[in-house]
C-alpha cells in the first residue's frame, strides 16, 4: 500500500518565513525610510537654489531690488518660474523673507523631513540667501 503524503508546507515552516520576513522588514523598513527623507532633502535644495537663482535674476531686471513675495516670480510675463516649486516631504510652500530695505533675502523650507533627519537637518533648512550662500542643514 502507498504512502499518500499531502503536499504542502508545515506550520512550522510558515511561520520560520514569516518571523524571517518580519525580521528583515524591521531592519530595513527604517534605512529606506532614512533614504527617502535625504532624497526629500537633496530636492529641497535643489529647490531653493532654484528659487534664488529665479530670485537674483528678477533682481537684474529690477534695479537690485526682490519682490515682497515669491508668487511674484511665477505672476510677471514672461514668468521666472511657471510653477512655485513646493517641499517634496509634505508640499509645503518656502518661505522667503525680504530684508527691510528689500536688498536681501532669505529664502527658507518649511517641510517636515527635518523630523525624520533629526540631528542632522535643522527645522527650516535648507536656507538660500541673497549673496549665493545655500545652507543646506543649519549645523556649524
Amino acid at each position: 500500500m502507498r504512502n499518500h503524503r499531502a503536499r504542502g508546507f508545515t506550520i512550522v515552516e510558515v511561520l520560520t518565513i514569516l518571523v524571517l520576513l518580519s525580521l528583515l522588514t524591521s531592519l530595513l523598513l527604517p534605512r529606506f525610510l532614512l533614504s527617502r527623507m535625504r532624497t526629500y532633502h537633496s530636492n529641497c535644495l535643489q529647490n531653493a537654489h532654484n528659487l534664488g537663482t529665479a530670485l537674483q535674476i528678477y533682481s537684474n531686471e529690477n534695479q537690485a531690488r526682490y519682490p515682497d513675495s515669491l508668487q511674484v516670480l511665477s505672476d510677471t510675463t514672461p514668468p521666472y518660474l511657471h510653477v512655485l516649486p513646493t517641499c517634496p516631504s509634505n508640499d509645503a510652500s518656502y518661505g522667503y523673507d525680504l530684508n527691510p530695505d528689500a536688498t536681501g533675502y532669505t529664502v527658507f523650507c518649511q517641510g517636515i523631513h527635518y523630523r525624520q533627519l533629526e540631528g542632522q537637518v535643522e527645522e527650516g533648512f535648507p536656507q538660500f540667501y541673497s549673496d549665493g550662500h545655500l545652507d543646506s542643514s543649519g549645523n556649524p
